[in-house]
């Protein structure tokens, strides 16, 4: 059994395309929870919609909502404590999986006992892309080409995060054994990565196949410094990074956290001097 849980957040637009997704998939031993953080919009009647799909198909479909605005971590959290199957696969609800993810993925975590999380390559797509995906909305594959796994995964992730989240399947089991996500931190993905990495160095797994959409929206960084969304998530991304940078610091010589606290602030500095001199020229 595969347990697929959803954070959503105002996106009546995207989670329809989401869940047809998982409602195609070829692998059938799944459950779906769908957690709404309080969602403004018409998120949660979709979502409701679409349950009526998978209660048709006789597959276990559970509707969340909060009463107030938590924050992905909390949400995630509150779905594991709802979640009965062996893997967890988390996804966000603007994005998409192929037909085949499940099927694929869960194979190579049986086939490997030794694997705790595997994850795979995937596509950028554009933002007005539906389900099933055109090519023509596809913009490129996530990575170039699927990294080494087998050194020093630890020091490497804490330098720079190259596995996609929206592509990770985790068994439940390690998830539990950690303690579930950190609430105090927003990039839960990565927190959660290095947290894994340092019990288990050597627990995770490739797949080079593409498996998952990941859509480019107008809030998302790679978009537009200029978009007001946009900034917002990149002092999100910044914080919380700052956040994750120092909880680990002591697992890594001091040389690698000067570096790295010093990468970031560099990084965000030029991104606000990139968007000044925009502005000048406007």
């Amino acid at each position: 059994m595969v347990s697929v849980l959803i954070p959503c957040y105002n996106h009546e637009k995207y989670i329809a395309d989401c869940l047809n997704s998982i409602l195609a998939q070829t692998y059938r031993q799944f459950e779906v929870i769908v957690c709404d953080d309080c969602s403004a919009d018409q998120t949660v009647a979709v979502a409701r919609k679409q349950k009526e799909q998978f209660d048709e198909k006789g597959i276990p479909f559970l509707l969340m909502e909060s009463q107030k605005n938590q924050g992905i971590t909390k949400n995630i959290n509150r779905m594991l404590k709802e979640a009965s199957g062996e893997f967890i696969k988390i996804i966000a609800s603007d994005d998409m999986l192929t037909d085949t993810y499940l099927t694929e993925m869960v194979l190579l975590l049986e086939e490997d006992p030794s694997l705790n999380m595997i994850f795979s390559n995937g596509y950028r797509v554009m933002e007005q892309a539906v389900y099933p995906v055109e090519e023509k909305y596809i913009l490129e594959p996530i990575m170039d080409t699927i990294p080494d796994c087998k050194n020093n995964m630890f020091e490497r992730i804490y330098n720079l995060n190259f596995i996609p989240a929206p592509t990770l399947l985790i068994r439940r089991c390690v998830l539990t054994e950690v303690g579930g996500y950190d609430e105090t931190i927003g990039i839960e993905d990565w927190e959660m990565l290095l947290r894994l990495l340092q019990k288990y160095p050597e627990g995770v797994g490739a797949c080079e196949r593409n498996l998952v959409y990941y859509r480019v929206n107008s809030n998302s960084i790679s978009s537009t410094v200029s978009n007001p969304g946009a900034w917002k998530r990149i002092r999100f991304m910044h914080s919380n990074s700052a956040a994750i940078i120092k909880k680990y610091k002591n697992q890594v010589p001091r040389r690698v956290y000067h570096r790295r606290i010093w990468s970031l602030h560099k990084e965000y500095l030029i991104i606000r001097l990139i968007a000044f001199v925009k502005r000048l020229k406007v």
